[in-house]
């Protein structure tokens, strides 16, 4: 019975634990499906906040648009009242240049007033002087008159002598005689005469060098005295004629004494002969006058040629006078305009050094939001990844069943804090969507109030534009009435020759044809002279009206200056809150736009017997003891700009790796990118590239493909700072991978996402490597650049690629068995035939700084191997032809390390065995060239010291090329070190030639020991 009992209690209490057990599964099942619900609910609002951030995004893109259109209006706008402004100055200029034009001419009528006042001086002086003239020409037609007045007595005479030839033939002939000679005797007295007018005429000439004025006084005088001469040729030639009708007279009386009286005969023959002979003698006389008067007659044209010349001279010397005055004129126009321009350069400096310290201070803001959304987005991931391996231990940890309690509390809680977030998140994206409402009203109302002013400011801009054309078009006026006084002046000049002219023949004209005639010539040229005064006066009124008018218009432009200037500084403030405006809506941009879309990551593996995967976690077990994972992750990205990051733990003992392999050849691709954590890369075999930073195991390690750049670009990130080395032309399609080997190690992925912006900014000294192709093959640098522009680029790229990377392994290090590796293989070689054969402008920096490095940190055996593989000095005096300045200063820097280095271990008073190398390529001459041009001050230092190391212990015989000398002393007193010490090496170099010592020490300079 007991024992029955005893089986009775032990099957209820089997019962009992039955019950209990289901009621704990129907709890547990009660209790999973409410957390599957919840988790299903929290799933459902993350996909709502996603959806919701999709639709601000969209909302983002779409205000983003049209504030790109507003900005580009904007800039429009911007650029409209700039070229306004600048417009605006030009008109300021042309205004000030027309004042002071104005005043010059103000000047130049006060100057015209003066010179013609000085004129009418001279004009006077040369009245008097006419006077005086006058007086003279009187006296001497009162002498005229006298010697008429002797003729005509002469002739009486004759007469009387003709009749008592009849009565007393023998006291006829010897009154006939005395007579004869009373007529040599004039003719010896009209000789003298003109023989003092010849002098009188030379002496005058000889004034004419000194005293150009007189001239036509001289030329009247002389004239005059030809007149004179004239009617004392027309007196003796009418006193001949007389003499012969008397002869004939005589003859004819004698004949008919002849036939009275043959006896007479022989006395009538004898004074025949007689007469014949003071015939003779008078018509040498006429010839000799006839000599005179052709001799005067070219003395005349002489004079006339040297007064057209004077006058062509006056008149291009008054053009040239003109042409200066007007090239002064815009020689002080250009000034004015520069010393504007450079007061608008300040205030555009000043302007933009407060913009740039705004924007600073505005990045700065900037940055710092975006170090607190990045600290949020941080923390919201950390939640994340928190939530999901609490899911993890939840799953792994089921059979728990004394803490569902806690955990059910601490999902209750997150669930809370996370509806709490996703209130906030939805309050604050309504806040930013209303600020970025209200923002765009407040720009739209800033646009329309813009436009407004801007209409404006097109009016006063139009007004201004047609004062400008007035103001130029008075200024062509003004120069045409400058040119027309001018003219009027030589007009006026020439004139008043010719009235002197006209005096001098009116003086003539009334001793030959009287005073009434005169007197109408002068009323004619009083009438000229008048007409040219009212002229003149007429000219001058309008001159001050246009005076007056200019003045007008200055006042209407200083108006107008005064309303721009009040318009400018209210669009300055517009612009400023504009600017302001569009600083908020940068920052929105920042914090709405920016957010990442995240990639849901799909872990795999090959093997998963010692491993397990959960979500986005990869864990590795005690066994095996070593065994390389590669972790794959999915989805293939083909597309956009994907950033992809993870951290790896509990891999201390051994070298881990991540890395990208293209999607289309799988994991066997051996021309996978690998990022090694001691910093090694890897993209062929086993060659491996330096120059990124190690990372550590709990250090974030990310990769960010930009497949939209040409070419397609991959860059590293270790704690979110950008690495130096990159690679570019990666696959079209790219997978992500991750590698360990160390047991109990994981990895786990941080952040999968899609950027709308690279972050790659290119740090300094960085590099892009061509993707599957080998950089420590050097023979790349031997290809010829030929092809069509898509391989001629590929080709550069890969070479300067090389030469970049020569550069950074050994940029300031000593590695001397390095460099004589690369030189035997031909780089410097391969690098010299660039430099001779390739075209100037294909010749980029690096090609040269990588040849720098050899001759740089350098030894005499790396510079004896250089010259023997190649001679480096026709391809580097060729880069001294070069555009780029920092190509030729690294050009001269390797020539002058070159001399340096060839320079030791030879007799240092010796000339330098470089020297005939230099000289017969032209590069003494070149480098001279080089002094001369003074581009910078480093260019010129550094030449300076290649020609003194060049003329080591030889003489300069170039007084050109001492300059050298000279700039070679006054570097001894350079602060900067280097150049101080390479100076003073150099000047005792050259003071081992005797004459170059002689010509360094001949201002008392002492050679520095």
């Amino acid at each position: 019975m007991s024992a029955t009992l005893r089986g009775g209690g032990a099957s209820s209490d089997n019962r009992d634990s039955a019950e209990i057990e289901e009621k704990l599964n129907q709890r547990f099942k009660e209790y999973y499906e409410k957390s599957e619900a919840q988790n299903r609910e929290k799933d459902i609002l993350l996909q709502h906040k996603d959806d919701r951030i999709s639709i601000i995004e969209a909302q983002y893109a779409d205000e983003k648009e049209k504030r790109e259109r507003i900005e580009n209006k904007l800039k429009t706008i911007e650029e409209n009242l700039s070229k306004e402004k600048q417009q605006r100055i030009l008109n300021e200029d042309l205004n000030e240049l027309n004042k002071r034009q104005i005043e010059e001419l103000n000047e130049q009528v006060e100057k015209l007033q003066k010179e013609k006042e000085k004129e009418i001086q001279k004009r006077r002086d040369i009245e008097e002087m006419m006077k005086l003239s006058n007086e003279e020409k009187e006296k001497s037609l009162k002498l005229a008159q006298e010697a008429k007045q002797s003729s005509e007595i002469a002739q009486q005479r004759i007469i009387e002598l003709e009749g008592s030839i009849n009565s007393a033939k023998e006291q006829g002939r010897r009154e006939v005689a005395p007579i004869l000679v009373s007529t040599q005797e004039k003719l010896r007295v009209c000789q003298s005469e003109l023989k003092q007018i010849q002098e009188e005429k030379v002496s005058k000439e000889e004034k004419l060098k000194h005293e150009m004025q007189q001239i036509g006084e001289e030329l009247s005088k002389t004239k005059i005295e030809l007149e004179i001469s004239n009617i004392k040729c027309e007196s003796i030639q009418n006193q001949y004629d007389t003499e012969k009708q008397q002869w004939v007279q005589k003859q004819q009386q004698e004949k008919k004494e002849q036939k009275d009286n043959n006896n007479d005969k022989e006395k009538s023959d004898r004074f025949e002969a007689l007469f014949q002979q003071g015939e003779e003698q008078r018509r040498k006389l006429e010839s000799e006058l006839r000599k005179e008067q052709e001799e005067r007659m070219k003395a005349v044209r002489i004079r006339k040629e040297i007064e057209e010349k004077f006058v062509l001279n006056e008149e291009e010397r008054r053009k040239v006078k003109q042409q200066l005055r007007f090239e002064e004129d815009e020689k002080i126009s250009a000034l004015t305009q520069v010393e504007e321009l450079e007061k608008n350069e300040q205030e555009e400096r000043k302007r933009r050094i407060d913009a740039e310290s705004e924007n600073r201070s505005l990045k700065w803001e900037n940055d710092k939001m975006k170090k607190e959304i990045d600290r949020l987005k941080y923390e919201n991931e950390e939640e994340k990844n928190s939530r999901k391996e609490f899911q993890i231990k939840y799953d792994i940890e089921i059979d728990e069943q004394l803490r569902e309690a806690e955990t059910r509390k601490q999902i209750e809680i997150q669930l809370k804090k996370e509806k709490i977030d996703k209130q906030e998140a939805i309050q604050k994206a309504e806040e930013q969507e209303r600020k970025t409402v209200e923002l765009d009203q407040r720009l739209q109302n800033a646009l329309n109030e813009l436009q407004i002013k801007n209409d404006e400011y097109e009016k006063i801009k139009l007004k201004s534009e047609k004062d400008s054309t007035k103001a130029k078009e008075e200024e062509n006026k003004r120069k045409q009435i400058e040119i027309e006084n001018v003219r009027l002046e030589m007009e006026n000049w020439n004139l008043n020759r010719d009235i002197e002219k006209m005096k001098i023949v009116s003086e003539r004209l009334n001793s030959e044809l009287g005073e009434d005639k005169m007197n109408e010539q002068m009323d004619l040229s009083e009438n000229l002279q008048k007409e040219q005064d009212e002229q003149i006066k007429r000219l001058r009124d309008d001159l001050e009206r246009e005076i007056t008018e200019k003045r007008r218009h200055e006042d209407e432009i200083v108006s107008l200056r005064q309303q721009i200037k009040r318009l400018n500084d209210e669009f300055e403030s517009e612009r400023a809150e504009k600017q302001r405006n569009e600083q908020d809506l940068a920052n929105l941009s920042e914090q709405i736009g920016q957010q990442p879309v995240a990639i849901k990551p799909i872990l795999s593996v090959p093997d998963t017997q010692y491993c397990y995967i959960s979500g986005d976690t990869f864990l590795r077990t005690s066994r095996p003891l070593e065994k390389d994972y590669t972790i794959t992750v999915d989805p293939v990205v083909s597309e956009g700009i994907v950033y992809f990051e993870g951290i790896f733990y509990n891999h201390d003992r051994e070298i881990f790796h991540i890395g990208v392999q293209n999607a289309e050849w799988g994991a066997q691709n051996k021309k996978k990118v690998k990022y090694y954590s001691d910093g090694d890369i890897s993209h062929i075999g086993d060659k491996y590239i330096k120059g990124n930073s190690k990372f550590m195991c709990n250090q974030k390690v990310g990769i960010e493909v930009d497949l939209t750049s040409n070419p397609r670009k991959l860059t590293f990130f270790v704690n979110g700072n950008e690495q130096p080395t990159s690679f570019v032309d990666i696959p079209k399609a790219i997978r992500f991978f991750a590698y360990t080997y160390q047991r109990y190690s994981q990895f786990r992925v941080t952040r999968f996402q899609r950027r709308t912006t690279s972050q790659a900014k290119r740090v300094a000294k960085s590099l892009n490597w061509h993707r599957g192709i080998d950089y420590k093959d050097v023979t790349v640098l031997s290809l010829p650049l030929i092809g069509d522009e898509i391989q001629k680029k590929n080709i550069q790229q890969m070479q300067e690629t090389i030469c970049q990377y020569i550069d950074n392994i050994f940029y300031d290090k000593k590695d001397e068995q390095g460099r004589l590796q690369l030189i035997k293989a031909g780089v410097t070689a391969n690098l010299l035939t660039i430099f001779e054969t390739r075209q100037l402008n294909e010749i980029t920096k690096h090609y040269i700084d990588a040849f720098f490095i050899f001759t740089y940190k350098s030894s005499d055996e790396i510079v004896q191997l250089l010259i023997k593989k190649k001679d480096p000095f026709p391809g580097l005096l060729r880069l001294l032809d070069h555009l780029n300045d920092q190509i030729v200063q690294s050009s001269i820097l390797s020539i002058m390390n070159i001399l340096i280095y060839r320079s030791n271990g030879t007799d240092q008073n010796q000339p330098h065995p470089c020297f005939q190398a230099v000289e017969q390529l032209g590069g003494v001459e070149k480098i001279i060239q080089l002094f001369r041009k003074n581009l910078n001050k480093k260019l010129k230092d550094n030449s300076a010291i290649c020609i003194g190391r060049l003329f080591r212990a030889r003489e300069i015989t170039n007084p050109e090329m001492k300059q050298v000398i000279v700039y070679l002393k006054q570097l001894v007193n350079d602060p900067d070190a280097w150049t101080k010490g390479a100076a003073k090496y150099t000047i005792k170099d050259l003071a081992k030639n005797e004459v170059n010592r002689v010509f360094i020490e001949s201002d008392g300079f002492k050679i520095p020991q």
